[in-house]
């Protein structure tokens, strides 16, 4: 029997602003519109965001004290008028605060240990401790929605980082830790995550020799939802299907 995968509330971002976007300047600055004026807001993810940040889609924004830049755009109004997340330092705070709140199936009794963990000339982003064993976790975005429209896919663009940090992943577990490769579907309604092989074709060796050697590779859904101006923000407690 299919246990249930519940979607648990997370967080919570009071008082966000709805802007327009009007176009994207680079790969971290989106021109956006609100209330009839003009600002530059930071896009903290270098995707390329297809078809979730394009001209006159409407924008979650919050606005910044300092820098060159007025807002940051943490989400986009999706499907059902639900969140897709795309702010990746966003992404991972949700996940480290999912760890510690014990909500996810897979990691339950384990606790954030460290942040962006150097391994070799490379950093990972969490060092989990789960009761007693070091877990190593590398998160990627996955905001780009298949043709089929509920499935999320990574990459949206050929990464050399991401095939890195891969098989830094894959010699971690030749080395005996239990590392976890997991992709944050930042997506409302998808049911599945596949890893885009058209984009970056490297990805069909790699991500199958990664579960056939013991790296965990699971993926989480990640959608806000806007109640009064406030951004509520859920993730589901166990992984979704992911095909590989």
């Amino acid at each position: 029997m299919m246990l249930a995968n519940i979607e648990k509330l997370v967080d919570l971002i009071i008082g966000v602003e709805l802007c327009k976007i009007i176009k994207r300047m680079n790969r971290f600055v989106v021109l956006v519109e609100h209330n009839n004026r003009i600002y530059k807001a930071l896009l903290r993810n270098t995707g390329k965001l297809y078809g979730i940040v394009e001209p006159d889609k409407h924008a979650v924004c919050t606005w910044k004290k300092q820098g060159k830049t007025h807002f940051n755009l943490i989400g986009v109004i999706d499907v059902d008028d639900l969140i897709a997340i795309v702010d990746t330092n966003l992404q991972e705070r949700i996940f480290m605060k999912s760890i510690e709140k014990g909500y996810l199936h897979e990691f339950k009794k384990c606790r954030v240990a460290k942040r962006n963990p150097r391994i070799d000339n490379s950093r990972l982003d969490f060092l989990l401790e789960c009761r007693g064993e070091p877990i190593y976790i590398e998160l990627k975005s996955a905001v780009m929605r298949g043709e089929d429209g509920v499935t999320a896919q990574y990459p949206d663009t050929p990464s050399d980082r991401g095939v890195r940090h891969m098989l830094l992943l894959l010699d971690l577990r030749r080395k005996g830790y239990r590392p976890y490769l997991i992709f944050i579907a930042g997506l409302p309604n998808v049911k599945r995550f596949a890893p885009n092989y058209k984009v970056d074709p490297r990805l069909r060796d790699i991500v199958p020799k990664l579960r056939d050697n013991g790296v965990g590779v699971l993926s989480y859904r990640l959608h806000g939802e806007i109640v009064n101006n406030d951004l509520y923000l859920y993730i589901t407690s166990r992984s979704i299907s992911v095909v590989v």
